[in-house]
């Protein structure tokens, strides 16, 4: 994400990668636990998994994004 897009973009941006990591998960059938673990959230943060999958967008942290990012490689790699 550029740094000269509009605050709301990026928040839309965010809000959408929610989505897509949530319904990975699902996909994958990963208990919240790990869920939570490939996020590098506490297991005791189950409202921001609740938060995600309604489309809340996610906080902006560097190593949050980060390991969002690495999980469509991860699902592309694993051929399905």
């Amino acid at each position: 994400m550029s740094a000269t897009q509009p605050a709301e973009k990026r928040t839309i941006d965010r809000a959408e990668l929610a989505k897509m990591v949530t319904a990975l998960f699902a996909h994958w059938q990963l208990s919240t636990e790990d869920q939570l673990a490939l996020l590098g959230l506490a297991t005791s943060n189950r409202a921001a998994l609740t938060r995600y999958r309604k489309g809340v967008p996610l906080a902006q942290s560097r190593d949050l994004l980060d390991r969002v990012g690495i999980l469509p490689g991860i699902h592309k790699s694993r051929g399905q």
